[in-house]
């Protein structure tokens, strides 16, 4: 293979190697898919020279006509991108109309005599194409005209364009002129002319435009493969030094042992050498990798992880001080940031939360960084195309801003400088950013609320002390009262008690049926309502004496066996006369099987019987009844006594009332029938069973249906 061969070779490695990682890595975008058909269809017409050129006579021309096929593709390919890139949108029919002409263009290129007719060969051995109607009218008109377009098309757009796309664009039209201009003069012009001596030198060219491209790539994030750049770089030097290595080897060892055709001798010391370059390849591509990466690509790191570890700072942590100062740590660390800060917004005011690397006055100029948060979407110093604010990060320092709000609301900004390393901030940076920052702004919202909680919680916890300590010394007043009370409502009711007392039996002698017969009959229905009342008054002075020992503690119960159908019988026998009087039918259902024995104290017991058939007498009108029951509950070990009327019977909402101090049952019946009580008896019931370890309760289906009055007793 001669030298114009070799460098053709070289030309079509390059540029393959370019089509390949942008085929794999870069996204397909519309734009990005017509970049790849103008690589491709130059990487085709480099590798169509080479065998072009080697070809016999007889298959010249289909390599001819090849040579010409594949350059139809790349001004379309480019022309498209420059419609497309970077981000805007065309209609379908202007595409369709390009691809179309391109199509018919390549067709007459392989069919028939139309562009080339024949391949000579001239007296110097280099070969002579006859070209056809097509090329002359066609062909040599579409080339030219299709990259005049682009560069209208690019030019339009550079003038338009931000910063980045400038570059971008600056450094491809660089490239493609560069390459294109010679390529059209020495493969398209001059063979017009009949002279093809320079028809290879096109081809070479092109790593001119190979250049521009990769520069806009690993400098511009053009298509944001500079990762895979970096990697194509590493080992087409990895190749290039160990094919020089292997051909100075043979050639150095063979001039200097091998002097005769000793093909032994010589298929050892191949095989040597191949050992000793399979030993030697992974040192010298470690090698290669690592100064590849410090020239093209020093801060490389994978986004997910970097996300993942964001993540978990944001999980881990509640306090806004830790959240902002980790952060901007793993940032400094991953991306390699020169300087940071991270804001939040408090009371409409930014505050500096935490910072790194600036320099102190440039991070407090709050109103500045309000006013570019209003933008509510990242700032990057090289995109942004507005001199005001690209004027106002200057002033801040920062290369990024980016404003975190969450449900519309502004919560902080975080603001970063340049890369240590000199590099602007590429796509994958900013795409982590991009999804990072709603995230931030929901840990930020939960941390601001947290600490407001605390500082809530503390103030809250300071104020509970206090009122704690004021109804502590309440509570100690209240309890002096609370047993002065006891102790004057037990004094008073001695003291009151002793006179009821006596009052009490002067009535009952005076209305005796022999010292009765001298009083008059109005005088003995006085005498009688007084004492009834006195007899009111003394039950209400022993259950406020009895409430008043209960709640100081002071009430005992004699817990002993007793029978209590023998005392209920007593009972009974003692309210019988009473309910006669009111023409109540009162009853006792006696057991058909004998009672064991409770565990109780037979006084306070008889105290609650009397309490609850008293107050069945009350509200239950006359010709009414009343039932006392009495039955074992073999499963419980207990003994249910109830008294069941056909009376007034109880509201649903009155329930939950009694067995409450001074709350007395059916109230409302109480004052439309002037029925009086002291409101203490089933308060005073309730807290006697429960002394002794039993249980009461009520049942009523409603008003004027009745009510069911039980307690439980253990047995013996």
């Amino acid at each position: 293979m001669d030298l114009k061969n070799l460098l053709v070779l070289c030309a079509f490695i390059v540029n393959l190697s370019l089509s390949i990682l942008v085929h794999l890595r870069s996204v397909k975008t519309k734009a990005n898919i017509a970049f790849e058909i103008t690589a491709f269809g130059i990487t085709a017409w480099c590798l169509t020279m080479i065998f072009y050129r080697v070809a016999d006579a007889q298959y010249s021309i289909v390599w001819a006509k090849l040579l010409y096929f594949f350059p139809a593709f790349i001004p379309t390919g480019f022309l498209i991108f420059g419609l497309l890139f970077p981000k805007h949108k065309i209609k379908g029919i202007i595409i369709a109309a390009i691809i179309v002409f391109n199509v018919i263009i390549a067709i007459l290129t392989l069919s028939g005599d139309s562009v080339i007719k024949n391949v000579l060969l001239n007296p110097s051995l280099e070969k002579k194409i006859i070209f056809g109607w097509a090329y002359y009218r066609l062909y040599i008109f579409y080339i030219p005209g299709f990259f005049i377009a682009s560069y209208v098309v690019l030019f339009r757009k550079y003038l338009k364009g931000g910063p980045l796309v400038k570059m971008q664009i600056l450094y491809i039209l660089l490239g493609l002129t560069t390459a294109s201009v010679p390529a059209m003069i020495t493969n398209l012009n001059l063979p017009t002319f009949g002279y093809f001596e320079l028809n290879w030198v096109g081809q070479l060219f092109t790593v001119f435009w190979i250049s521009g491209v990769a520069y806009a790539i690993m400098k511009h994030r053009l298509m944001d493969v500079r990762l895979v750049v970096a990697r194509s770089v590493a080992y087409v030097f990895l190749i290039a030094i160990i094919a020089a290595f292997y051909t100075s080897a043979v050639f150095i060892a063979g001039s200097l042992f091998l002097t005769g055709k000793t093909s032994v001798n010589q298929t050892i010391l191949y095989v040597l050498l191949t050992i000793f370059v399979a030993f030697t390849f992974q040192p010298v591509r470690y090698f290669l990798e690592k100064v590849t990466e410090k020239i093209f690509f020093k801060n490389n790191y994978n986004s997910n992880e970097l996300l993942s570890r964001l993540t978990k700072i944001l999980a881990t942590n509640l306090k806004l001080e830790n959240i902002s100062t980790k952060t901007l740590n793993e940032l400094f660390a991953t991306m390699h940031v020169s300087k940071g800060t991270f804001y939040v917004v408090n009371d409409r005011e930014i505050m500096h939360l935490a910072s790194g690397g600036f320099d102190g006055e440039k991070i407090h100029d709050r109103k500045l960084i309000l006013e570019l948060c209003k933008k509510k979407k990242i700032i990057i110093f090289d995109e942004e195309i507005s001199e005001k604010t690209k004027d106002a990060m200057r002033k801040l320092g920062v290369s990024i801003l980016l404003p975190l709000y969450a449900r519309e609301k502004l919560i902080g900004a975080l603001s970063l400088g340049e890369k240590r390393s000199g590099d602007i901030y590429f796509d994958k940076d900013i795409e982590v950013l991009k999804i990072f920052g709603p995230e931030v702004s929901v840990a930020l919202e939960n941390s601001k609320s947290y600490e407001e909680i605390s500082r809530f919680n503390i103030t809250l916890k300071e104020e509970v002390s206090r009122a704690t300590k004021d109804l502590k010394n309440a509570n100690v007043r209240l309890k002096e009262v609370d047993e002065l009370k006891d102790e004057f409502v037990s004094l008073a009711s001695h003291e009151l008690r002793t006179p009821m007392t006596i009052i009490k039996s002067y009535l009952w002698l005076m209305l005796d049926k022999k010292n009765s017969q001298s009083l008059s009959e109005s005088q003995k229905k006085y005498l009688d309502r007084a004492y009834v009342s006195t007899e009111r008054l003394i039950n209400l002075v022993n259950d406020m004496l009895n409430v008043s020992r209960i709640e100081s503690g002071r009430f005992t119960v004699s817990i002993k066996p007793f029978d209590i159908e023998e005392l209920i019988s007593t009972v009974y026998a003692e309210i019988l006369p009473k309910a006669q009087e009111q023409k109540i039918n009162l009853e006792f259902a006696r057991p058909l099987h004998p009672l064991p024995k409770v565990q109780a104290d037979s006084e306070r017991v008889e105290q609650v019987l009397i309490n609850l058939i008293g107050n069945s007498l009350k509200f239950t009108s006359e010709n009414g009844s009343i039932r006392i029951s009495a039955e074992y509950d073999s499963d419980r070990k207990q003994e249910v006594i109830s008294i069941t009327d056909d009376g007034k019977g109880i509201a649903a909402e009155d329930i939950p009332k009694l067995f409450q101090k001074f709350s007395m049952v059916g109230n409302n019946y109480l004052v439309k029938q002037n029925i009086q009580g002291t409101g203490l008896g089933l308060y005073l019931s309730k807290a006697i069973i429960e002394l002794m370890g039993g249980k009461i309760w009520v049942e009523s289906a409603g008003l004027d249906k009745g009510s069911k009055f039980s307690f439980a007793l253990k047995t013996a």
